[in-house]
């Protein structure tokens, strides 16, 4: 038998919110234009992500096994396109999955600084100066820095190439 009719339930409170439009940028560091060979991490920094899934993409393929918030590889090449994909774990969100901008890598080749040969010089003659340039237009120091003719022998003096340049010692 039913009695009351109609029957009213308790009250049950909705939440409505609003749509979350999902979005990815992403960084290389140190840049898009390295050394042959250098390190790059990738960091994805998402937005309305909640916590995202994560998919490195190379060339517009997936790198596989890449699926954290950073990717680091040394496997570049230039022309090489890098984008991460997400997707949000956000109820609300929009737009998801969500593909960054591509970040399209220059990779330089390493270049071996060249020198003309100085010398022979004579014990207390005066020498020439080192180049701080080589004939391949890398810059660099030497060590030992001066040429030194006090005594019969020989010195080797070694190259070392100011940073931020594709060149090897």
């Amino acid at each position: 038998c039913l009695s009351g009719s109609p029957a009213t339930s308790n009250a049950v409170t909705m939440v409505v919110g609003p749509p979350l439009a999902v979005s990815v940028s992403i960084a290389a560091n140190p840049g898009s234009t390295v050394c042959s060979g250098t390190s790059v991490t990738f960091t994805a920094t998402p937005v309305n992500g909640g916590t995202p899934t994560f998919q490195w993409n190379k060339n517009g393929s997936p790198v596989s096994g890449e699926t954290n918030a950073t990717f680091t590889t040394s496997s570049l090449n230039t022309g090489d396109a890098i984008t991460c994909t997400i997707t949000s774990s956000l109820s609300c969100a929009t737009g998801s999955p969500a593909t960054s901008a591509s970040i399209v890598m220059t990779v330089n080749s390493s270049v071996i600084p060249t020198f003309t040969q100085a010398g022979p010089y004579c014990t207390g003659a005066t020498p020439g100066t080192l180049p701080t340039i080589s004939n391949n237009g890398i810059t660099g120091t030497w060590s030992p820095a001066t040429i030194s003719t006090a005594s019969a022998g020989s010195t080797v003096y070694t190259f070392t190439p100011n940073a931020g340049q594709c060149a090897t010692a």
